[in-house]
């Protein structure tokens, strides 16, 4: 059967011609059509360049569907790939990152405005710190935003560079006739974003903290939002001039913080502080003592006071008090100085105490330091000798006073680093 429109012989049992598409039509009680040039009993042989009889169709050949197919997938290609280089040309400039940053902040989605930063990440320096830093921080009820220039006249002009620009975003709150700005750092990224288009990143300057310090006694641990700063944060292992150690964190996020300092015998503290980019330290020098610690002090400085005195009514040595003392030398030898020193008064001249009894002990410590005014009543039991008879006699005074029991703590114990008693009067 050959093909009416184009001419192309087909298979008699065709339906279509398998060359140009067209239905292939059997006239009912004919046989099959006859090549070109060939006359099947009337009527003109069809592809014989004569013109075709009436209702016939004029020959010549049908573009192939899978031609037009394969036209209309590249066109559809082309518009695709068309829009997707618009959408990523209009979503990847500084000024689309800036406003998207910006919005972002505005909903409070920290998580999202965290991945438009140009950050490394660290400990301090992740999505949950950036979260935490600005729990706080609330634009307000924002009804519109735009990004535009700084005006003139408030003396913020805007910055740009090859390498990035300072972008400005413009808004109004929910009742407000004043316009607010907010400033956006944005750095081009040296790596193309799909391989086609500049990627920009949100600076950090304005965000980050360097080089924070935090200043706490020899002895106490720190820790930042429940991170514990380690032996790798310490600037020196070496206390500094005012006894304390300085923990270093490198970077971190600028806004809200919660700095923890613990220290045996002290009372923990635990305070919110703002760091911002200009603030570089927090100083926790002055830590309480608990009370129960300073009621403990207490007991000993009067346990001490009594041991001192007694032994120096025995006139024993300094070494039989071995244990109540500090082992710093320099110290050592301000207090044996000081104990041979109550030796000579209690036992100089005609007058010696036989015993030395307190009562009604009342101490009493600031709460950041370790020393005890230890105020008493007391009694001294004393001979001496009659000069009109040459007799010896024994009489008592009574006084009360108050001393100051300085103390340190060393291998766990607490020991004086001063003598502390000195001479009664009686």
């Amino acid at each position: 059967m050959f093909c009416q429109n184009c001419g192309t012989k087909n298979q008699d049992d065709a339906l279509f011609c398998e060359a140009c598409g067209t239905k292939l039509i059997k006239e009912p009680g004919k046989g099959p059509a006859m090549g070109p040039g060939k006359e099947p009993g009337k009527g003109p042989a069809m592809g014989s360049g004569k013109a075709p009889g009436k209702g016939q169709r004029a020959s010549g050949k049908k573009v192939p569907v899978l031609l037009i197919v394969w036209i209309a997938e590249a066109v559809a290609l082309l518009a695709v790939l068309a829009g997707a280089f618009f959408i990523g040309k209009s979503g990847t400039g500084p000024e689309k990152t800036a406003l998207n940053y910006f919005i972002n902040v505005a909903n409070g989605d920290w998580e999202k405005a965290y991945e438009k930063l140009d950050v490394e990440e660290s400990p301090f320096i992740n999505g949950e710190m950036f979260a935490m830093a600005n729990q706080y921080n609330d634009l307000g009820a924002i009804n519109q935003c735009e990004v535009m220039r700084r005006p003139q006249d408030l003396f913020l002009q805007e910055t740009e560079s090859a390498l990035g620009k300072t972008v400005t975003v413009v808004f109004r709150t929910r009742g407000d006739t004043q316009d607010r700005y907010f400033d956006v750092n944005v750095s081009r990224m040296p790596r193309k974003k799909y391989l086609l288009f500049d990627d920009w990143k949100v600076g950090t300057s304005n965000l980050i903290s360097r080089n924070y310090t935090i200043s706490v006694p020899v002895g106490a641990d720190a820790a930042v939002d429940g991170l514990a700063l380690g032996e790798e944060y310490l600037m020196s292992q070496e206390p500094d001039a005012y006894g304390n150690v300085n923990y270093v964190i490198p970077e971190i996020f600028s806004g809200i913080h919660t700095i923890t300092v613990s220290m045996e015998d002290r009372e923990d503290i635990t305070e919110t502080v703002q760091i911002s980019y200009d603030n570089d330290a927090y100083y926790a020098d002055r830590m309480k003592y608990r009370k129960e610690m300073l009621t403990e002090l207490i007991g000993i400085a009067g346990a001490d006071m009594r041991n001192i005195y007694q032994a120096a009514v025995e006139g024993r040595t300094l070494k039989t008090l071995e244990g109540l003392f500090t082992t710093d030398a320099e110290n050592f030898e301000e207090i044996t100085y000081a104990y041979e020193a109550l030796l000579s008064d209690l036992n100089e001249g005609n007058t010696a105490p036989v015993s030395i009894s307190f009562s009604n002990l009342a101490g009493s410590s600031r709460p950041d330091e370790t020393v005890v005014a230890l105020s008493f009543d007391y009694r001294v039991d004393y001979t001496y000798e009659d000069w009109w008879s040459g007799q010896q006699e024994r009489d008592s005074y009574e006084g009360s006073d108050t001393w100051y029991f300085y103390f340190v703590k060393e291998n766990g114990a607490w020991v004086l680093q001063n003598l502390g008693c000195e001479e009664l009067y009686y």
